[in-house]
């Protein structure tokens, strides 16, 4: 766990303060060369790195979506009649 401390990195509001983040390896490079470690959710690293948000992620599984509807329409008909 990396823990921000007032007073260890340089003023990010200074010109040219540079920070490298690689969200693959999980690491911050800061300006002085020192790589940091940092902890994230496998889930969440996943939909960061493929670019998934909630509508996404649901699209993924159009087709299982699509059979649930069919056998609720058959097994449920009332529920779909105007």
């Amino acid at each position: 766990m990396v823990v921000a401390v007032d007073g260890c990195l340089p003023d990010p509001t200074a010109p040219g303060y540079h920070l490298a983040v690689n969200l693959e390896r999980q690491q911050v490079t800061t300006p002085f060369g020192e790589v940091l470690a940092f902890a994230v959710d496998l889930f969440r690293k996943r939909c960061l790195l493929q670019g998934l948000d909630d509508i996404s992620l649901t699209l993924q599984h159009v087709a299982e979506i699509r059979t649930f509807e069919e056998q609720r329409k058959l097994a449920e008909p009332w529920l779909f009649s105007p």
